[in-house]
């Protein structure tokens, strides 16, 4: 195997996308639409970018027509002249091929798979796919991402053809993040879309056909439209709101899709062989009962074993004890201190726990590390020892979370440290630090990079306010003055007489 081949094995990431030559390349230009992506191993954004590729060809290549992607590594000796022709200066380099010839069409903007789903949609997509059997829904319906059907007479006198109009405005708003379809016999509309509730089916209506990876044996795959207005704001919220269903099955990769709060209930199952434990199925269709009764929260069914690292690591949980429940918002918040709750047959403690969530009642979850001694000036914030330290509502408390191998905070550590010295006589003042990468905060403390500073004064323990200052002794200082003129809950002495301790 040569090192080329190693590469492209080593980083997983070409698998589904094809990779030309300059043999295969004026084959390739054969197909209507390609958009290539000249590349090169050593590029960081190139890293970055392929794997979002990798996830737009499976959307892109089951489009009505398809829609190809395709690669070029230009440190290839033999792909040099071709990267050079087709004026390849720097990495990744997008090209639009159309009708085999380069449309010059050089689209810098993309990073994620979304921006060249979009990208290629706004291009070449049809802006509504005609229906005119049950095949052709059927394979609308297949794609992974749904879609949005209208079902209206093509011309009705009557109506002076209003619904049909009011559709086009839709599609044409709203085409570059939904897909979309129209039926325009009624006939095969009513053969399409009959059920109990509709024996005649649907006419001038929408229709949404969630994304195939939100199915649910517990309810329909469509929702129709209710609403007495067509407006394209109106749609967009129709499919915000019911896109992922009541109580859908989730994996962990499709779990990112949901919004919070979330109530998870996780069980033992295989819902492709139909295996199950505890009945899980009768459980789940309670699920879906009390999803109805709380519109606020979003609710999802995973197995307990692709979600093993989230429930008996992260969260807490211990290992063969399902069904479980858990609200996980931002940092977790559980019903108990072990992290789950076995559900009730009659689904009455689901119901407790998400009333107690919304009393502020739970007590919250923190991946705590054991406790350490704190005999030094920087306090050691652990998840055990949160509450005493950081929320104690006789100190003010400027904490840290870091990282033990962010370079950033390491260059912090001597500052912190002289800070905490030079406050160690004051005992309404705590400097501290946690580990965030072995302990988490209460959901109020958001971070998203490291070191992150809040400072949690007396009378706003649940409104900690970020530090945005210089990183060095004398901004510090300054901004504990700052705190104690304007709020007069830090107990700091004067600036003049701190700095020259």
């Amino acid at each position: 195997m040569n090192l080329r081949s190693f590469l492209l094995l080593l980083n997983g990431v070409f698998a589904d996308l094809l990779e030309v030559d300059n043999y295969s390349f004026p084959r390739l230009l054969e197909n209507e639409r390609v958009l290539v992506t000249f590349h090169a191993p050593w590029c960081s954004k190139c890293a970055k970018f392929l794997p979002e590729l990798r996830k737009a060809e499976k959307v892109l290549s089951k489009e009505t027509p398809p829609m190809k992607l395709a690669l070029v590594d230009c440190t290839v000796d033999e792909h040099v002249e071709l990267c050079k022709a087709e004026g390849v200066k720097g990495y990744p380099h997008v090209v639009l091929y159309v009708d085999g010839k380069n449309s010059g069409d050089n689209p810098s903007h993309l990073r994620s798979d979304e921006d060249v789903k979009k990208f290629m949609r706004r291009k070449f997509s049809f802006a509504s796919h005609q229906i005119r059997s049950k095949a052709d829904l059927e394979l609308f319906t297949a794609h992974p991402d749904g879609g949005v059907i209208g079902i209206f007479p093509e011309k009705d006198e009557s109506t002076g053809d209003f619904f049909s109009r009011s559709f086009h405005k839709i599609v044409g708003a709203l085409v570059d993040d939904y897909r979309f379809a129209h039926v325009t016999d009624r006939e095969l509309a009513a053969k399409l879309f009959a059920d109990k509730k509709r024996p005649d089916g649907l006419w001038n209506n929408i229709v949404l056909h969630r994304p195939s990876y939100f199915n649910s044996p517990f309810e329909d795959s469509y929702v129709v439209f209710d609403g007495d207005k067509l407006t394209a704001g109106l749609i967009r919220t129709f499919v915000k709101d019911h896109q992922v269903g009541l109580c859908p099955i989730l994996t962990v990769d499709q779990f990112h899709a949901t919004r919070p709060p979330m109530v998870m209930f996780y069980f033992h199952f295989d819902i492709q062989k139909g295996t199950s434990s505890k009945n899980w199925l009768t459980l789940a269709g309670l699920d879906k009962q009390v999803a109805l009764e709380y519109d606020d929260f979003q609710f999802g069914i995973g197995n307990a074993e692709d979600f093993k690292d989230l429930l008996d690591d992260s969260l807490g949980g211990k290992p063969g004890r399902v069904p479980k429940i858990l609200n996980l918002n931002i940092f977790g918040e559980i019903c108990d201190e072990d992290g789950v709750c076995d559900m009730l047959p009659d689904g009455s403690n689901v119901r407790s726990f998400i009333q107690q969530y919304q009393n502020n009642e739970l007590k919250f979850y923190v991946k705590a590390k054991s406790p350490v001694s704190n005999d030094q000036p920087v306090k050691i914030v652990t998840g055990n020892t949160f509450k005493s330290l950081v929320l104690d509502e006789e100190t003010d408390v400027l904490v840290e979370f870091y990282a033990p191998w962010c370079g950033h905070c390491k260059t912090l550590e001597p500052v912190w440290e002289e800070l905490a010295e030079k406050l160690a006589e004051d005992e309404k003042l705590v400097i501290a630090k946690m580990d965030a990468t072995l302990n988490h905060p209460p959901k109020y403390f958001k971070y998203s990079g490291f070191p992150t500073i809040f400072w949690a004064g007396r009378g706003a323990k649940d409104q900690p306010e970020q530090y945005k200052g210089s990183r060095n002794l004398d901004g510090f200082l300054q901004a504990l003055v700052n705190e104690s003129d304007n709020r007069g809950t830090a107990s700091v002495r004067k600036y003049d007489k701190l700095k020259n301790r």
